[in-house]
């Protein structure tokens, strides 16, 4: 099957100045079998992304059944911890997007420390930075998750431009 859509608008301020972020209610179960792939049953994401409807809230942040942080609706989450770059892993549920690999594989060639981690809410509210990747946004640093501000400049500028390059250049 192929669909050919338009790429989606999104404002550039949410790439440039951050993206306001929210938590989800909405939680992600698990399916081993499905987790790091991108296939069609992506209802979960659907329902998460319906609960809010307020334009200055770009993405929403979901955890899993156990309470960790796995992802946003529709895109991989990054948390820069104490100079680490730490990213939920993909075992139990969520997608292993291109633009994640492509993330993790330049963090590591900048000579950051990357690993992926079980997080919690609490690690997320803790972080010294946190930002957003999908092939469709490129790199989104978060400036608000719900509602407390979060400085968008702490993401490394030479690490983003250097991740959205390799998402949106060949």
């Amino acid at each position: 099957m192929l669909a050919l859509h338009p790429w989606p608008e999104y404002p550039e301020a949410w790439r440039t100045g951050g993206v306001g972020v929210r938590w989800c209610a909405t939680r992600l179960g698990f399916q081993p079998r499905l987790a790091g792939l991108k296939h069609l049953n992506r209802l979960e994401q659907v329902l998460a992304r319906v609960e809010w409807d307020d334009p200055a809230v770009g993405e929403g942040l979901m955890l899993d059944l156990d309470g960790n942080v796995v992802s946003g609706t529709q895109s991989n989450l990054f948390v820069l911890h104490r100079g680490t770059l730490l990213t939920p892993p993909v075992d139990r549920c969520g997608v292993a997007g291109v633009a994640r690999a492509v993330a993790l594989e330049t963090a590591r060639a900048c000579g950051i420390t990357v690993r992926e981690a079980r997080l919690s809410r609490e690690d997320v509210t803790a972080a010294a930075a946190l930002f957003l990747t999908s092939s469709l946004i490129g790199l989104w640093p978060v400036r608000e998750l719900d509602g407390a501000p979060r400085d968008p400049r702490a993401v490394p500028a030479a690490l983003a431009a250097r991740i959205v390059a390799s998402v949106f250049e060949p």
